[in-house]
């Protein structure tokens, strides 16, 4: 996923700050607010490159994006 400068920043000051966890930007994305749903939302790219990038810098633990989007409370 290419991503731009504004984004490689954005995730780079998430990654700096441990409470950035995947839920913690799904939730600012707002992936799950009103009427759209996440799949049809176009923060879904940032954030599905977000997790990643976050997979990389963390790599034992574990994160489902399934699990995120069904499981999370906006």
């Amino acid at each position: 996923v290419k991503l731009s400068f504004s984004e490689r920043k954005q995730f780079s000051n998430w990654l700096k700050e441990e409470i950035k966890t995947p839920e913690y930007v799904f939730r600012s994305l707002k992936l799950g607010a009103g009427t759209t749903t996440p799949m049809a939302n176009p923060n879904l790219r940032t954030w599905s490159a977000y997790i990643v990038l976050y997979k990389k810098e963390n790599p034992t633990n574990m994160v489902r994006m399934l699990g995120i989007i069904t499981e999370t409370e906006i």
